[in-house]
């Protein structure tokens, strides 16, 4: 449990560096897939393009990936904070009416 926990706040504030590791991973096996069908004497273009196909989108991957982290709604809310903060900041006589009110 407090492993789950610890990879949860990792993943929280550390998503753009969990995002990079999966990519170089995703590469790893993109690769491996291409060889392995280079070896059944598909030219290596197509054996890349087949690799691809057989393990989906780089990006399809790595949203699901980021599904299964189990953060998307603290993320959310802090992209919704940082909005809003950022708004406030643009305005500040109406966020000054609006605090005082």
């Amino acid at each position: 449990m407090l492993t789950d926990i610890l990879y949860r706040l990792r993943a929280l504030f550390r998503g753009q560096q969990m995002d990079s590791e999966v990519e170089e991973e995703l590469r790893g096996h993109l690769e491996y897939e291409a060889e392995k069908l280079r070896h059944t004497g598909l030219p290596p273009d197509q054996a890349m393009r087949r690799a691809r196909l057989v393990l989906g989108g780089p990006e399809q991957v790595k949203q699901q990936v980021r599904e299964s982290r189990g953060t998307k709604f603290l993320e959310e809310l802090l992209q919704d904070i940082r909005f809003a903060i950022r708004s406030f900041a643009k305005t500040p006589g109406m966020t000054a009416m609006t605090c005082f009110r």
